[in-house]
């Protein structure tokens, strides 16, 4: 365990103000993406990596290498300890950069993983929260047991903090007894059954989660990056302005980001580019009681040596949520749900069934 700040006077990141600091009494959650490390892991010797080249826009029924569709979280949990991409967002979670900011691992911050999210981590028993906020990073592979905890979370008054893109991009089932995760769909049209397996459309909730999250997957090595402009206008974008001078990840040139997708209730933070009718950009987007705040390019590149998207975390984590809503011109549709609704929502997240199938051993790190 990493030990406290000495003095609540230190200085985030040499040159925060002490407004950005995390108060020790929040709790704070970032989820360990063993879903998202796990067929990252084995590529291109097996799982879906493999599968996806092999039958890439295949017509009709695919009945051959199924296997490759269902492995085991062990091999996830052998890619940098079950973080893969998202080890450098837990690098600095746990530095002493983190803790100048009031963040400190074993206090205020707690570490648990896609399988725990799936089993129900999020809410007590009650319905309540456990915590106040949560964070992700490269969360591309999710159950709909935990897409719906996320959605919940936010709903329900939490906010969840988003360090990179590609989120939900797939939908995966788990098996607790066999631990073997098994692709359903997504990942731009592929469909599995546990039979058979097709190439079509394929958007259970990979690109449309724009309603709630505010934005989309849109782009990989689309666009060259300079930087995000910083506007000032919102809570987090001052901060900011205060302490990069207007500029978030300059360091940023490309790999993948979301695109801004609804802006009702939405504040941008930094705009990174605005051409081909898509805006790429990060920003805050109330749903529900709860906000999230989305960096939405892949953070994970520069995360562990770039002070400015630190800061943007921080920022994120430390600013009040009334300052957020009050800073959201855009008018939308009120939203309320019930604390006996949303025990019962949690319960049925947290049963959905999964399917047990094959698996085939595989090893070695993936690439898109």
């Amino acid at each position: 365990m990493l030990a406290s700040p000495p003095a609540s006077s230190q200085n985030c990141l040499n040159g925060g103000s002490s407004g950005s600091r995390v108060p020790l009494n929040a709790s704070v959650a970032v989820i360990k993406p063993v879903f998202t490390s796990t067929p990252y892991s084995q590529y291109p010797s097996g799982s879906f990596y493999a599968f996806y080249k092999k039958y890439t826009h295949a017509a009709g029924n695919i009945t051959t290498n199924l296997g490759w569709l269902s492995t085991s979280v062990k091999f996830g949990m052998s890619y940098l300890n079950g973080w893969g991409h998202t080890f450098p967002l837990f690098q600095f979670l746990s530095s002493p950069s983190a803790i100048s900011c009031g963040l400190v691992l074993g206090k205020n911050l707690a570490v648990i993983s896609d399988i725990n999210v799936t089993q129900g981590a999020l809410f007590n028993p009650d319905g309540s929260r456990r915590f106040d906020a949560v964070v992700i990073g490269h969360q591309e592979y999710v159950t709909q047991a935990e897409y719906d905890q996320l959605r919940l979370f936010v709903a329900s008054g939490g906010r969840l903090v988003a360090m990179s893109s590609n989120m939900f991009y797939a939908r995966v089932d788990y098996a607790p007894s066999t631990l073997l995760e098994t692709f359903v769909v997504g990942h731009g049209g592929y469909n599995f059954n546990g039979r058979t397996a097709w190439f079509g459309n394929a958007a259970p909730f990979a690109r449309n989660s724009s309603g709630w999250m505010g934005s989309n997957y849109c782009c990989f090595h689309r666009f060259n990056y300079t930087g995000g402009v910083v506007d000032a206008s919102n809570p987090v974008g001052s901060m900011l302005k205060q302490y990069v001078g207007g500029a978030l990840a300059p360091a940023y040139r490309t790999h993948e980001e979301n695109a801004v997708a609804n802006l009702t209730r939405t504040s941008i933070v930094a705009t990174f580019t605005r051409q081909s009718g898509l805006v790429v950009a990060s920003y805050i987007h109330q749903y529900g009681r709860g906000a999230v705040f989305c960096l939405c390019i892949f953070g994970e590149d520069f995360i562990a040596s770039d002070p400015s998207t630190q800061y943007f975390l921080v920022a994120s984590l430390a600013v009040p949520l009334s300052a957020v809503f009050g800073a959201l011109q855009t008018t939308g549709p009120s939203y309320s749900l019930p604390t006996s609704a949303l025990i019962g929502l949690v319960v049925a997240a947290v049963s959905v069934p999964t399917i047990v199938l094959w698996w085939r051993r595989a090893h070695h790190k993936g690439q898109r």
